[in-house]
């Protein structure tokens, strides 16, 4: 046998051959030594070590206390807007209030994404919460609806820090095969707080005022405030000597990406609302914002060739196979669950006569499905390693959920109410976040805040667009549903007519047929839902099959 580290040579019988095969075999032996020598440097890299017991536990606490009230204010909106469209005159601007707030988180998601990345995670995520209470202020002190979306729109620039900042902490706090779990309790806890927001809203809008589901944002903001400057860990990807200046941050922010994109989007959406509602589509108007909008976004694909690596948008991640399959799932699965939950209320309110508490209370069903999924897809992705197959697992559940809510009508009984909406509820909860343990566990970790930011992009980008093009198909099957049934009367002023006002305004036979076209239009709004779901099939086939459980070295 060989002493140890001396390389034996093969002896070869071809003597005009000997030299050549000498020095290959001594080749082939220095790469084998030279990978081990490689290999056995990784696995002696000390593994990285992540906070644990009272430290980790206290940091989760503040980031709950966010949550929750994130959750409160992202729920209690939903109940609150037949009261709102009752105080402002007006339901044309309905689409806006959604539309508003997913706008400004979507467009400044790669903002964030590039400002944890070079900055403290701690104070970036605390000021975006300051923010969040400013939106809150300005919709509970709302004059107009103009003035009311301006504050949606404020808090929504909050709720794009917020939700950036949540992932990234998480990154920073647990280690990989754990943070499908954490990730879980995270989503548990914003929908208990979605489970109180609802009633919550009900109640205060049947008894208080609708003002009062903003209002009660500020007490809890303060607390939340507080309990985040003390109890919130100092994260960063760059130690306090290396970060970046004012002038080199501005640069890697890209402000005329940001602008370029956040314009385009504001002119598209403006067409969108304003199409087919408040002009007709072919004036000239409506044709200048399209126009408009294209011209941004072609100056803002030229400009992002001449930024390359310092762009807004990392075509780099993008083209990752895990990160379009996400993109894809994301914009399906919550576009589609939006637009349903959104105008749920409004049909049971409608439709079905309920009071605004007793609406509230209706949503019980989905929140409490949703609950039910986030419990089983976290442990279990953390359990057996994989979050594909759960992604596969929504992908099928909610089209059904959905196909089967666009069934309901005037006449139909509790028991289906109840049930398809709790159906819908756990299949989001199945696949809500399998999109960001794709990103945590596909990417590198320089990759990973971009890649996340283009998920929570995705996200907030998907409902904004299609929560528009639902108020489309709603009020254009409205306005021919109600011309139809009701040659002669006045259209526009049932139109101009808060959702909970129409009972107060007509008699029980003319009453039968506004609720029915209310109930008609509702539900063709939701067949786009219904398109969306199908959607995420592609993305849930399309992400590879990694395991939690394996680190990259």
């Amino acid at each position: 046998m060989a002493d140890a580290g001396i390389i034996e040579l093969p002896i070869y019988p071809n003597k005009d051959s000997k030299q050549g095969s000498l020095t290959r075999a001594i080749e082939d032996k220095t790469r084998t030594l030279e990978a081990s020598t490689l290999t056995a440097a990784v696995d002696e890299t000390p593994p990285r070590e992540y906070p644990g017991g009272t430290k980790l536990w206290l940091a989760f606490l503040a980031l709950i206390f966010c949550l929750l009230l994130g959750g409160l204010d992202g729920n209690i909106i939903a109940v609150a807007v037949p009261s709102i469209t009752d105080n402002f005159h007006t339901i044309a601007d309905v689409g806006w209030y959604a539309t508003a707030y997913r706008l400004t988180t979507c467009t400044l998601q790669f903002t964030f994404g590039k400002l944890y990345k070079l900055h403290s995670t701690k104070w970036t995520f605390i000021s975006s919460q300051a923010v969040f209470l400013i939106g809150s202020v300005l919709c509970a002190a709302a004059t107009s609806s103009s003035m009311f979306v301006v504050g949606r729109a404020v808090t929504g620039i909050g709720v794009a820090g917020g939700t950036a900042g949540f992932w990234n902490l998480l990154m920073h706090l647990v280690a990989p095969a754990k943070r499908p779990v954490f990730g879980s309790i995270f989503g548990a806890v914003e929908v208990l707080a979605s489970l109180i927001a609802p009633p919550l809203g009900g109640v205060i809008t049947q008894y208080l005022t609708w003002r009062w589901c903003f209002w009660i944002s500020l007490p809890l903001g303060c607390c939340a405030l507080i309990a985040m400057v003390f109890l919130l860990p100092e994260v960063s990807t760059y130690n306090a000597n290396e970060r970046p200046g004012l002038k080199a941050t501005l640069q890697q922010l890209d402000l005329i990406g940001t602008t370029l994109l956040s314009g385009s989007l504001t002119v598209f959406f403006l067409a969108l609302n304003w199409a087919g509602v408040t002009y007709a589509w072919s004036s000239a108007r409506i044709i200048a914002l399209l126009a408009v909008s294209g011209v941004l976004l072609v100056v803002l694909g030229v400009h992002q060739s001449l930024q390359k690596a310092e762009g807004i948008l990392p075509w780099r991640v993008i083209r990752d196979r895990n990160v379009a399959a996400a993109i894809i799932f994301s914009i399906g699965l919550v576009s589609s669950l939006t637009i349903l939950e959104y105008y749920a209320p409004a049909y049971f309110q409608a439709v079905h006569g309920y009071t605004a508490a007793r609406s509230g209370y209706m949503m019980l069903p989905s929140l409490i499905g949703t609950l039910i999924g986030l419990a089983v897809q976290g442990p279990g992705t953390s359990f057996f390693g994989y979050y594909t197959p759960f992604m596969v697992c929504s992908a099928i559940l909610t089209p059904v959920a959905t196909g089967l809510m666009t069934t309901w009508g005037q006449y139909t009984t509790l028991a289906p109410l109840i049930c398809y909406f709790g159906l819908l509820g756990f299949a989001a909860g199945v696949g809500f976040q399998c999109p960001q343990n794709s990103i945590q566990t596909a990417l590198s970790k320089e990759d990973v805040p971009l890649g996340l930011a283009l998920v929570l992009f995705a996200q907030s980008f998907g409902p904004a667009l299609f929560t528009s093009v639902s108020q489309i198909v709603f009020t254009n099957r409205l306005s021919a549903d109600l011309q139809s049934t009701l040659p002669g009367a006045n259209v526009t002023a049932i139109e101009a007519l808060g959702l909970t006002e129409i009972r107060k305004q007509f008699s029980d036979g003319m009453l039968d047929s506004v609720v029915s076209a209310y109930g008609r239009s509702i539900t063709a709004s939701w067949y786009v839902a219904l398109a969306l779901a199908c959607l995420c099939i592609i993305g849930a086939l399309g992400t590879e099959w990694k395991s939690v459980k394996k680190d990259k070295k």
